[in-house]
């Protein structure tokens, strides 16, 4: 292993020799440990979200189906 300094503020380091103290292992086994689980989350495939729509587009001139009823729209020529 190499060894590496970390600075910390008195509150956390403080916070982290009482967790080490109540489960018994070092400091360094419990920077480790946080390490591991940060960077084991950043390995991780994330869930990409789910689509809020399937296709539709929202736009302010867009008419909703469920408007249109049974009528068709004209469509203009493509030529």
């Amino acid at each position: 292993m190499t060894r590496t300094t970390v600075t910390l503020d008195a509150e956390k380091l403080d916070a982290l020799r009482t967790l080490a103290a109540e489960r018994g292992v070092s400091v360094s086994c419990l920077v480790r440990e946080a390490i591991d689980e940060k960077l084991s989350q950043k390995l991780r495939p994330r869930k990409r979200p789910k689509p809020s729509s399937l296709g539709m587009v929202h736009a302010p001139d867009a008419t909703p189906a469920r408007q249109l009823g049974d009528t068709t729209p004209e469509i203009p020529p493509w030529r």
